[in-house]
């Protein structure tokens, strides 16, 4: 068990340092979880906002490429070619669509949640 909590919080410290070594598998899982963690907060952003629809998925499928492409080739400079090829398509699709659903779900709960309380405080008064 403790293994597994130091490998974690190792490949934490290593996501936040410059021109670190990462194997093919602990990329994927950076990049992973930072998808997730962009998914929660533009899922908020987007629910408080309320940018719903097409415009909202827009601004977060663009956004977070970007995001992830600028932490791939402005922080992470040692990624292997021979591992990834020459396009890192793979790179930059890793963990879209779970993302994704972590956005729809936080945007439809900021949405839903922030119209209905401020409906119901305009009615309580």
């Amino acid at each position: 068990m403790k293994s597994k909590t130091n490998q974690k919080e190792n490949l934490l410290a290593k996501s936040l340092q410059r021109s670190a070594e990462f194997t093919k598998d602990d990329i994927l899982d950076v990049i992973h979880w930072l998808r997730q963690l962009i998914g929660i907060a533009f899922g908020i952003v987007c629910g408080i906002l309320p940018l719903t629809g097409a415009i909202g998925i827009l601004f977060y499928s663009i956004l977070s490429t970007l995001i992830v492409y600028a932490y791939l080739f402005m922080y992470l400079k040692n990624i292997d070619d021979r591992v990834y090829g020459e396009t890192y398509f793979p790179l930059l699709q890793e963990g879209f669509f779970p993302a994704f659903a972590v956005f729809c779900v936080c945007n439809f709960m900021g949405t839903f949640q922030s119209n209905y309380a401020f409906t119901y405080l305009f009615c309580l008064l």
